[in-house]
């Protein structure tokens, strides 16, 4: 007996072909474990479904279910996979066991922005098993990607002078390749379950500091909280891969497939260069609402990068042990970060 998901995505894929083109009006479900305040929802994923929607004439609609009402992130590739939602909106960290390979673009001290992120990400897809390991196999297409800038740090009432002061704090992290990092200087990570959580956390005590985005830490109002900062610690980033369910692509015409790849390709950049420049802002904003920031110098900078390709060591040997490629990925990123 078919699966309620599976029905469902087989009446999709009857709408959307007639003769080899899409007709009449198909729905697909867009999930996505971000609100609709979210800047990757305003600058993304709106956007991208109201480009479809208007060169389709309206053949292709979207139903939106932000903030995780279709189901847990965590359960997200699942979901689409099974076509509860034809498209998903998930953050890598929330699925590191499907997809592991991609925290190599989450390492701390690598990249230095989100479109240089970006663009080596995207440059060893098809290089290294990335895609196959973290996409394909789980039947899922890699729609486009949001990559953000690097994270930086901030505190609720320790002073920051250098890097080492995370000792003995107790840090929200996004990443695993963060929570490995504080851990190895000191501090205690805990893995953040949301952003909107993160307020809450650093407000009852539970942690004693965030390393967010920038412009994270202003949408979750943490600096009306938080004292001290860093503007330029690169403590890692965050990859939000934007995935479809495989068959629902396949079911696509030629001409609806290459529309949906080019609005992708767009919309990511468009992020990547949206987030690059919406930390430098944030940044300002948050000096400018009272919490005292520093800027670490070459010396300490080069103490922190240590620790960081440590980190990224680790990880790729450690991948390695499980027969993951840890170790090729992490050096074709590296390489295609410094072209």
């Amino acid at each position: 007996m078919k699966s309620t998901a599976k029905v469902l995505t087989a009446c999709l894929v009857g709408q959307m072909m007639v003769g080899g083109a899409a007709v009449a009006e198909t729905v697909m479900r867009f999930s996505d474990f971000l609100p609709t305040t979210h800047y990757l929802t305003i600058e993304g994923s709106l956007p991208f479904m109201e480009a479809i929607t208007q060169a389709t004439n309206g053949a292709i609609k979207f139903e939106h279910f932000p903030a995780q009402q279709l189901g847990r992130s965590a359960d997200f590739v699942r979901l689409t996979r099974g076509g509860v939602a034809q498209i998903s909106v998930v953050g890598v960290s929330f699925v590191a066991d499907a997809m592991e390979l991609s925290n190599v673009a989450q390492m701390p001290g690598i990249t230095n922005s989100a479109c240089n992120g970006l663009a080596a990400y995207n440059s060893i897809l098809d290089t290294t098993p990335l895609r196959e390991r973290d996409f394909t196999q789980h039947g899922v297409k890699l729609l486009m990607t949001y990559m953000l800038p690097p994270f930086e740090l901030a505190t609720a009432n320790k002073a920051i002078n250098e890097p080492e002061d995370i000792r003995g704090l107790k840090v929200l992290v996004a990443s695993r390749s963060t929570e490995l990092l504080v851990n190895k200087l000191g501090g205690a990570a805990v893995q953040a379950s949301s952003g909107a959580q993160s307020y809450e956390d650093i407000n009852r005590g539970t942690v004693d500091a965030v390393i967010f985005a920038p412009d994270s830490q202003l949408i979750y109002d943490l600096p009306s909280i938080t004292e001290y900062g860093t503007t330029n610690g690169n403590f890692g980033g965050q990859v939000v891969a934007v995935i479809m369910d495989q068959n629902a692509f396949d079911a696509l015409d030629d001409e609806t497939k290459a529309l949906f790849e080019k609005v992708a390709t767009e919309t990511e950049q468009a992020i990547c260069q949206h987030t690059d420049m919406k930390k430098a802002e944030a940044l300002t904003e948050i000096a400018g609402l009272g919490n005292s920031l520093i800027t670490f110098d070459d010396e300490q900078l080069a103490r922190l990068d240590a620790v960081a390709a440590e980190i990224a060591d680790e990880w790729a040997a450690e991948a390695d042990s499980r027969g993951l490629a840890g170790t090729a990925t992490l050096e074709a990123f590296r390489a295609a970060v410094a072209e």
